[in-house]
């Protein structure tokens, strides 16, 4: 029986990263732009909703933008309050 051919090398370019929705709670009550701009600055996400009387978003991001939200959670602050 003859050897196994040996596996494939690996591929340079990485695996496409999948797109997550992640709830976002406990924001302050501010404006929609204010939850953009907070978002912006940590990668392209798409909010779809944002209920100020709740202090809820609903947004779409990448898992390679969570990794970076949860390595720097205890830096992002909307005004005073930490982002959790």
């Amino acid at each position: 029986m003859p050897p196994l051919p040996p596996p494939p090398p690996p591929s340079a370019a990485p695996a496409p990263s999948r797109n997550v929705q992640l709830r976002v709670v406990g924001i302050p009550p501010t404006t929609e732009q204010d939850v953009t701009a907070v978002l912006r600055k940590i990668g392209p996400t798409l909010m779809t909703y944002y209920y100020r009387d709740k202090g809820e978003a609903m947004i779409y991001l990448s898992e390679d933008v969570l990794r970076r939200i949860w390595q720097h959670r205890d830096q992002l602050y909307l005004g005073n309050t930490l982002l959790r």
